[in-house]
C-alpha cells in the first residue's frame, strides 16, 4: 500500500514540475512570432516561391497556425509553430540563395568562356615568327682562292678572316 502510495506521488509531482517547467508567456511567444513573420517576408521577397516553394509554404502554413493558436490562447502551441515556421523559412532562404548563386556561377561561366575565344582571336600574332637562325658555311683557311696570284689565301664570303696584330 505505500509503495503504491510513493508511486503515485512521485507521478504527480513529476507531472506537476513538468507542467510548470514547460509553460511559455505571452512575451516570449509575440517575439517568436515575430521572428517568423519576418523570416517568412524575407524569404517571400527574395523570390522563394520560384526556388523553394515547398519550404516557403510550409512556413506559411505554420505561421498561420501559429496565428491562430495565439488567437486562441494556446501560446505554446503559437511558440512551438513560429519556431518552425521560422526554420522553414530560413531553410527557404537558403535554398534560394544557393540556387541564385548556381544560376550566377553559370552566367560567369559563359562570359568567361566568351572573352577567352575572343581573347584567342584577336591575339594570335599576325607574322609567325622564324625559331631557326639560318646559318652560313664556313671554308677552311688552309683552302686558297686559285684565282689569287700570291698563293695566299684571300678572304671571301664564305672564309673566316684572320686578323693579325
Amino acid at each position: 500500500m505505500k509503495k503504491r502510495f510513493y508511486f503515485f506521488a512521485a507521478v504527480g509531482m513529476i507531472s506537476i514540475l513538468s507542467t510548470g517547467c514547460g509553460t511559455v508567456d505571452t512575451r516570449s511567444t509575440v517575439e517568436q512570432m515575430t521572428n517568423a513573420r519576418v523570416a517568412v517576408e524575407t524569404a517571400e521577397k527574395m523570390d522563394a516561391k520560384a526556388y523553394a516553394s515547398q519550404d516557403l509554404r510550409h512556413a506559411q502554413d505554420a505561421l498561420a497556425i501559429a496565428r491562430d493558436a495565439y488567437a486562441n490562447q494556446a501560446f505554446e502551441r503559437a511558440f512551438d509553430f513560429s519556431k518552425k515556421a521560422t526554420i522553414y523559412a530560413l531553410v527557404a532562404k537558403a535554398k534560394t540563395e544557393q540556387k541564385k548563386s548556381e544560376e550566377k556561377l553559370v552566367e560567369v561561366k559563359q562570359q568567361l568562356a566568351k572573352v577567352r575565344a575572343l581573347t584567342e582571336t584577336y591575339m594570335k600574332p599576325a607574322v609567325p615568327t622564324m625559331s631557326v637562325v639560318p646559318t652560313v658555311p664556313v671554308v677552311p683557311a688552309s683552302q686558297t682562292n686559285p684565282a689569287s696570284s700570291s698563293g695566299q689565301p684571300t678572304p671571301t664570303a664564305t672564309t673566316p678572316v684572320e686578323v693579325k696584330p
